[in-house]
């Protein structure tokens, strides 16, 4: 910088002694007389011409002489105004205020530099961890309101596109990373809508997995903070744009309801208890599983881990490929539930490869896989399934795999039964009408006893 030159010689200082002498009074050629005391003592000059002196191009002075090239012993300093420092105070906010940086790249401004810049994006951060840990927290399990069909515009199902649906059971979702990782399984599997159970998330509520994507779940989990069960619901923002409602029914059972083209569709995420649970668990979790079902209308589709094991082969709800060599308790529980409600367990009708059909790896050595996630589906959408089987790719470090349904809309027709013929009952209330019917029926059963009692006419 031309301003950062030392004094070299010191011809230079005997030069501005004689200087000084010859103007008086003026002092230009004292040793304190150096250019950034010149400026501090004439105030009324300009701000350009006070960058020029820093620059070392022009004097401040009132003369307007030139700088020599050789500046002065005091002069080994940046030259800098008390203009230039007051404007820099009223830019940057005053003390306390940071100044405004960047919200994307840590650069320094002018207002601002590089570190105010990073403190911004840990700020980002820091907000980001907030939420996400705002979504964790525990919250009243309510449900959502029910929205009007002309409001959502988005419809799930068609005649013409394969959607994809599956269930997973990923143990849990609390790790770190590991919203993102379902996100990305589902990306890869192409799937719409996958029922996650066994996510170990307290409370209930919607939260984000991806931000990039739009991929969202709802979930429901218990309310004491324990990390237990629970259930979700990971949607694609086409599926969430065609949700209708939500409700959070308990930390094993959640319902959505979904607008498609042909109706409403109703899909429960479920999470049952093991065989080694009690009798009283089981029986309210398919309690739960029954009133859920009750308020349904129109297709309906449930998906978890069922921890059921089914070899039993029954007409419309348990298909010829069951995996199990012999049925549990659990098992007949599941097989009772969908024949009550009208269901297929759809993973039973369609034939694979046993590591296509087992969906849990148990971890001895010794023991083999075995179904316990299972599709059920509507007998009248049984049709529109076009298979049901296991992905061994996917990856959540689970000993559960990825059962994957896509779908098809292909419905089957109802058969109309012919309505019978009413009867008018509300004519009896009148005294005539209700005279001749009582003589009819008298004149039949007289007609009747003419002929004989039953022992007689044997």
């Amino acid at each position: 910088m031309r301003g950062r030159r030392r004094c070299e010689e010191p011809k230079a200082l005997r030069r501005n002694r004689s200087r000084g002498a010859a103007s008086g009074d003026r002092g230009e050629g004292h040793c304190n007389a150096t250019p950034a005391c010149q400026v501090a003592s004439e105030p009324d000059s300009g701000l350009a011409r006070t960058r020029q002196a820093e620059e070392g191009r022009e004097s401040p002075t009132a003369d307007g002489r030139k700088r020599d090239s050789s500046p002065t012993a005091s002069c080994r300093y940046y030259l800098r105004s008390s203009r230039t420092r007051t404007s820099t105070r009223e830019t940057s906010g005053g003390p306390g205020v940071r100044p405004a940086t960047s919200p994307t790249k840590g650069k320094a401004t002018k207002t601002g530099s590089r570190r105010d810049a990073s403190r911004v994006d840990g700020r980002k951060g820091e907000d980001r961890c907030a939420r996400a840990a705002q979504a964790m927290k525990p919250t009243k399990r309510t449900s959502s309101e029910r929205q009007k069909r002309s409001t959502i515009k988005n419809r799930l199902l068609s005649a013409r596109e394969v959607q994809r649906f599956g269930t997973w059971n990923v143990r849990t979702l609390r790790g770190l990373g590991k919203t993102e990782q379902l996100a990305r399984e589902m990306k890869r599997y192409r799937l719409s809508i996958l029922a996650v159970t066994e996510t170990h998330l307290p409370g209930e509520g919607e939260m984000v997995l991806e931000e990039e994507s739009g991929y969202t779940m709802i979930f429901s989990g218990r309310q004491d903070e324990r990390s237990m069960e629970g259930v979700g619901l990971a949607l694609t923002p086409h599926a969430r744009a065609a949700m209708r409602y939500h409700q959070a029914v308990s930390p094993r059972v959640l319902a959505a309801e979904f607008l498609t083209k042909v109706g409403p569709l109703l899909i429960v995420v479920a999470y049952a208890p093991t065989d080694q649970d009690s009798t009283e668990e089981k029986d309210r979790f398919y309690s739960d599983l029954d009133r859920v079902m009750s308020n349904g209308n129109g297709l309906a589709m449930v998906m978890g881990d069922f921890n059921a094991s089914v070899s039993e082969r029954m007409k419309r709800v348990v298909g010829p490929h069951g995996l199990g060599r012999r049925t549990s308790d659990n098992g007949e529980r599941l097989i009772s539930f969908a024949n009550a409600n009208g269901m297929c367990i759809s993973n039973t009708f369609f034939p694979h490869k046993r590591i296509h059909q087992a969906s849990w790896y148990p971890p001895g050595p010794t023991s083999k896989p075995s179904l316990k996630d299972y599709v059920l589906v509507k007998e009248r959408m049984m049709s529109s399934v076009l298979d049901t089987r296991v992905h061994r790719g996917g990856d959540m470090d689970s000993d559960h795999r990825l059962v994957v349904t896509p779908i098809r809309l292909r419905l089957t027709k109802r058969t109309r039964i012919p309505r019978r013929q009413q009867f008018d009952v509300e004519l009896l209330l009148q005294e005539q009408r209700k005279a001749d019917y009582m003589e009819t029926i008298e004149k039949g059963f007289a007609a009747r006893e003419g002929h004989g009692s039953i022992e007689e006419r044997w």
